[in-house]
């Protein structure tokens, strides 16, 4: 069986400046991985405020769907929000608040 694996990347630095060549190549060149566990991962979006982003992984060996968790930036601290049972899916955080939104 052919397995995929989606990697969560974080895009450091700043765009090119107007002189600096355009096109793909700009934008990898800082690319750092950010989940390392579970079989996949998926789906990511950052905090308004830059600290944390949501993603949809699947970790837990017991459930072969993808649940959601949250990720501190600074700690790199993993914690699931979902239920952790079902398909879940199209997470994000809601704007000038401390919730998040995902379909379960």
């Amino acid at each position: 069986m052919k397995k995929t694996i989606l990697i969560l990347v974080l895009l450091c630095g700043d765009l090119p400046a107007a002189d600096e060549p355009k096109g793909e190549a700009q934008f990898l060149s800082r690319v750092r991985q950010l989940t390392l566990e579970g079989r996949r991962s998926g789906e990511g979006y950052f905090a308004p405020d830059g600290k944390h982003i949501i993603f949809q992984s699947e970790r837990e060996k017991h459930n072969p769907f993808y649940q959601i968790y949250t990720m501190d930036m600074q700690s790199g601290d993993v914690t699931r929000v979902s239920p952790g049972h079902g398909k879940t899916t199209c997470a994000f955080f809601r704007p000038n608040c401390d919730e998040v939104l995902f379909a379960s």
